[in-house]
């Protein structure tokens, strides 16, 4: 995993998105910062990421 994850001051979050939607949290790090969702999966988690006010409105899901 990145570095930056451990550092994140959002990393609890990013585990217990994890932990719920059975995926890494290098992989909700990843969506968090800019990785294209893939998978419907992907994109409710970067809804969840909205939701909490880490991830701003982004151009191609909306």
């Amino acid at each position: 995993m990145s570095n930056s994850f451990w550092t994140s001051s959002h990393k609890f979050l990013y585990l217990f998105l994890a932990l719920r939607y059975w995926m890494t949290p290098a992989r909700v790090y990843k969506l968090a910062h800019g990785k294209n969702p893939r998978t419907p999966k992907d994109k409710e988690v970067v809804r969840r990421l909205l939701d909490k006010g880490v991830v701003y409105r982004r151009r191609r899901d909306e």
